[in-house]
C-alpha cells in the first residue's frame, strides 16, 4: 500500500507513523527528482528535508486537492524553482560586487601608474638637463621627440654617427644618475614616439 497514493488528506499526517512511512518512502524518489533541478547530492537532499519540514509544520492546514505524492512533487519542483532564482540573483549579485572591485582596482592601478610615470619623468628630464648640452639635446630629439638618428643629424648638422655616438653616451651618463625603472620609462618614451 502506497500512503502517497492513497492518501487524499493532510488529515491523515497528523498520525506520525504515516508520516514516516511516507517520509520513507519518498525520500529518496525525490532526491532524485530534486536532482534534476540542482547541482549535487547534498543540495537536492536539503530541498527535500525542507520540503518535509514545511509539510510537517503545516499538516493541520494543509489542503490537498489530489494525491499527496503528487502534491509533495509539485512543492518539491517549486522549491527547487525558486532556489535556482535564488542562486541567479545571488550568482548576479557576485558578479557585480566582483565587477565593481575590478573597476576601483583599475582605477587605482591607472592613478598610481600615472603618478609613477608623471615622477619618472620628472625624474628623467631632471638627469637630461644635468648631461652636457651635446649629449642632452640629442637624447631629447631621439628619446622625447621621437626623431631617428638622421634626421637628428640633419637638424644639428652632423654625421649620423656622431649622433649614435652622443646617445650611447648620454644613455651611459643617465645610467649613472638613474634607476633601472627612470632607464626603462625612456625606452618606452621613445618606442611610444616612434609609433605615433
Amino acid at each position: 500500500m502506497l500512503p502517497g497514493d492513497q492518501m487524499q488528506e493532510s488529515q491523515s499526517l497528523d498520525n506520525g507513523k504515516v508520516f514516516e512511512q511516507f517520509f520513507l518512502e519518498y525520500h529518496q524518489r525525490l532526491v532524485l527528482y530534486a536532482l534534476k533541478y540542482v547541482k549535487g547530492y547534498d543540495q537536492a537532499s536539503d530541498l527535500v528535508q525542507e520540503v518535509f519540514l514545511k509539510l510537517w509544520e503545516n499538516k493541520s492546514e494543509l489542503e490537498v486537492n489530489r494525491s499527496l505524492k503528487a502534491y509533495v512533487f509539485k512543492t518539491l519542483r517549486n522549491h527547487c524553482l525558486n532556489y535556482i532564482e535564488q542562486q541567479k540573483i545571488r550568482t548576479q549579485h557576485h558578479q557585480s560586487i566582483h565587477d565593481e572591485l575590478k573597476d576601483m582596482e583599475i582605477e587605482f592601478f591607472n592613478a598610481e601608474t600615472s603618478l609613477l610615470q608623471k615622477e619618472m619623468g620628472n625624474s628623467v628630464m631632471r638627469a637630461l638637463s644635468n648631461l652636457p648640452d651635446d649629449y642632452s639635446k640629442v637624447l631629447r630629439l631621439s628619446r622625447i621627440d621621437g626623431l631617428k638618428n638622421k634626421e637628428i643629424a640633419e637638424e644639428l648638422n652632423m654625421p649620423v654617427r656622431t649622433v649614435e655616438t652622443r646617445i650611447y653616451r648620454g644613455i651611459r651618463m643617465l645610467r649613472d644618475n638613474l634607476s633601472r625603472s627612470a632607464l626603462l620609462f625612456i625606452k618606452l618614451m621613445s618606442s611610444n614616439n616612434k609609433k605615433s
